[in-house]
């Protein structure tokens, strides 16, 4: 667990820039944490009631390390949302956090810039009335959308019928892509 305390305070040090993880870095802290509880249930069939009291402290000592390092490359992440440049040094599952929260963040933006006086607001409903929508398939592998009626869990190749607004702030981030039909003769 030296190696896990050893990331968490780099993690503090470093003001805004992600610390290096090796692959896998999660799921490798997690097994070895089940692991010292099932070294903990060893000690307590034979009893070594101070075996088990270390072990306790242990197994949570590294549950705090990792819950501080995964908040604080969690502030990071939210904290680059509203960046136009994206952090290096995401894991997977950090990248697929940082993707639906920048989308997220991105219509969020683009929602409020779009409020505007009371006249601007009629033009936008006759433009709401005529609204283009996309075809368009999901390209990373889960997507969270989060629409004003209903939140939908996406997957890569889902297809979508988006209103042109949305579709534009998901492909310029890479997340769905149009998909043209052809006329068939």
């Amino acid at each position: 667990m030296r190696l896990l305390e050893e990331k968490r305070n780099v993690e503090i040090k470093s003001k805004n820039a992600l610390g290096k993880l090796e692959r896998d870095f999660y799921k490798k802290v997690v097994e070895e944490i089940q692991g010292m509880e099932n070294e903990r249930k060893i000690l307590l069939n034979r009893e070594d009631l101070d075996g088990v009291t270390q072990m306790t402290h242990e197994i949570n000592r590294a549950k705090r390390f990792l819950t501080e390092l995964i908040t604080e490359r969690v502030r990071k992440i939210l904290k680059s949302t509203t960046w136009s440049k994206k952090l290096s040094n995401m894991s997977p599952e950090e990248e697929a956090f940082y993707e639906q929260i920048k989308a997220s963040v991105d219509l969020f933006i683009n929602s409020l810039l779009e409020v505007g006086e009371e006249g601007e607001e009629e033009v936008s409903e006759e433009v709401k009335e005529e609204e283009k929508y996309v075809l368009a398939r999901v390209m990373v592998p889960i997507f969270k959308l989060a629409l004003p009626d209903k939140d939908l869990v996406l997957h890569k190749e889902d297809v979508l019928h988006l209103p042109e607004k949305f579709f534009r702030v998901l492909a310029g981030k890479g997340i769905v892509q149009e998909i043209k039909l052809e006329s068939v003769k």
